[in-house]
């Protein structure tokens, strides 16, 4: 498998291979660094439907605080049994740290979505008929940013289109080999890639929604030997029974987790309890997220590439899963994200299309051809590493940091007091179990008056504010509690004041915790040290 990736590579000679090799590592190493520092979770099935029921599997989590996916016994069992195995491998070394645990977790995905856009990447070269466009390719997967975030959650999306993609690529590799009059792939390769499948569609069960596409393309385009292709459902039926026995370890009974999916939310209708909306939603939801000419430019490439090359095997890999999902009323936009290794591909395909419009030609050849094009790309490169920096330092859940100290300093009995949404969230409706522990109980309790009678009636109980405010000075919301304030963590570190430019820190919103105190007399106040 590796040896005809490295092939397929120097297949263009030792330079454009050696420039495959150098961008793909450079990429590799920002997939994990972003990773390690994207701490949280971008939507809540992220970490609900995964980290908790791995929790839970551990004792972290009882089974009657788990969302209402497991009494539903919807979810797969697969990535939570990784993140188990994550837990009990990182115990045995008598490792207990939750954050480590999800950075680690992150990571296998950041590394899993690179081998796919490798692959991927690879794949291409045999549908790009210049050495330029193969350069272009190659540059756009390593620059863009979306590809990094999406690779570096531990989702089920993420996941799920990273296995199918590698599988995809996998195959697809052999086969364009085959066109130069070599023997197609052995039948242990067809039976890894849909080995590979089978593990998105575990990962999520819309991803077999990218399957119809590829393999009436594997019938009816590339002729691929009928023997070949059930090898192939073989490895997805194993991946797939393996599942089952997942689900068996996790719930303690037999039960069709995939089934259960499609009955209770297309059949009861229970994802439009969610939210409905109109077909045409994706494009309205992608052209406003993010900069919306660079947004709409791709939008449009993407659809000219489908016009255009509708042999691709790309293109019949996509239309079903866009079909589908344009039908279903219930939509997200990271429902779209197992399709994210296809964009760099579908862009540099449609801009080719485009530009050999006879209109577009002479454009092409005109002197202001060359600057513009290399503006527009400085424009998007300069975009998507303000991107990546800002994914490598601005986490999606920074409040994983408070809790997760909080976690590691308090073992008895805690109360933790939020001023933020996501804890009343978590406090009320979802169970915030995986970063704390069992005696720790998050509240969401916003006015002061409230929160000194809290204090007053647990003398018992350790009481800790964990609120996100400006600069390293209480915020004017908590003054009324100045004197019964005792820090004890700050996200952002004292020693940045040394660095401070135009008021940064004082600009600047990061998460706090404090200790909170029966009421002190000023010259207790008066001794109270901060953190360092």
């Amino acid at each position: 498998m590796f040896k005809l990736l490295s092939g397929t590579i120097k297949s263009g000679g030792e330079k454009e291979a050696s420039f495959f090799r150098k961008w793909f590592a450079v990429s590799l190493v920002i997939h994990l660094i972003v990773a390690w520092f994207s701490v949280g979770f971008y939507y809540y099935d992220e970490h609900f439907q995964i980290l908790e029921f791995a929790g839970f599997k551990i004792g972290h989590s009882p089974a009657n605080e788990l969302p209402w996916e497991y009494g539903a016994e919807i979810r797969s069992a697969f990535q939570p049994f990784i993140a188990f195995c994550i837990l009990k491998f990182l115990a045995w070394f008598q490792v207990d740290d939750p954050l480590l645990a999800s950075n680690v977790l992150r990571m296998m995905s950041a590394i899993l979505g690179w081998l796919s856009s490798v692959f991927i990447t690879a794949t291409a070269f045999f549908y790009l008929p210049k050495i330029r466009l193969k350069y272009l390719l190659i540059g756009l997967t390593c620059i863009l940013s979306s590809l990094y975030f999406i690779h570096a959650r531990f989702s089920s999306e993420g996941c799920s289109g990273s296995f199918a993609f590698l599988g995809f690529g996998i195959i697809l590799l052999e086969i364009n080999r085959s066109r130069r009059n070599k023997p197609l792939a052995s039948y242990l390769t067809f039976f890894i890639s849909g080995f590979l499948l089978g593990l998105s569609f575990l990962c999520r069960v819309q991803a077999i929604l990218l399957f119809p596409g590829f393999f009436l393309w594997m019938f009816f385009i590339a002729h691929v030997p009928i023997k070949k292709q059930i090898i192939m459902i073989g490895g997805l039926l194993l991946a797939i029974s393996l599942g089952v026995l997942m689900d068996y370890w996790f719930y303690g009974k037999w039960v069709n987790t995939a089934f259960k999916y499609f009955w209770a939310n297309i059949i009861l209708g229970k994802a439009s309890e969610f939210g409905t909306e109109p077909w045409w939603w994706y494009f309205k939801a992608l052209f406003f997220n993010g900069f919306w000419a660079i947004q709409t430019a791709m939008i449009l490439l993407v659809i000219i590439c489908c016009i255009y090359y509708r042999r691709n095997p790309m293109v019949w890999i996509c239309i079903p899963f866009l079909i589908a999902h344009f039908i279903i009323s219930h939509k997200e936009l990271r429902f779209l994200f197992p399709l994210i290794d296809l964009v760099p591909f579908f862009i540099i395909l449609g801009a080719n299309a485009l530009l050999s419009l006879p209109l577009l030609k002479r454009i092409k050849e005109s002197k202001l051809a060359k600057p513009g094009f290399y503006a527009f790309c400085a424009v998007f490169i300069l975009i998507n590493l303000i991107s990546i920096t800002g994914l490598s330092t601005k986490p999606p859940t920074p409040y994983i940091y408070p809790a997760t100290f909080i976690y590691h300093n308090f073992k008895g009995s805690t109360y933790v007091i939020g001023n933020d949404s996501s804890i009343s969230i978590m406090s009320k409706i979802l169970h915030f179990n995986f970063y704390k522990n069992r005696q720790t109980k998050y509240l969401f309790i916003s006015n002061t008056d409230s929160i000194k009678s809290f204090v007053k009636s647990h003398n018992n109980s350790t009481v800790l504010l964990m609120i996100s405010s400006r600069g390293f000075g209480i915020d004017p919301g908590y003054r009324s509690l100045n004197n019964q304030l005792l820090p004890l963590y700050y996200q952002t570190p004292q020693w940045a004041k040394k660095y401070e430019f135009n008021n940064w820190t004082t600009r600047t919103s990061f998460w706090k915790v404090y200790q909170v105190l029966p009421a002190a007399t000023d010259k207790e106040s008066k001794n109270i040290k901060y953190p360092k």
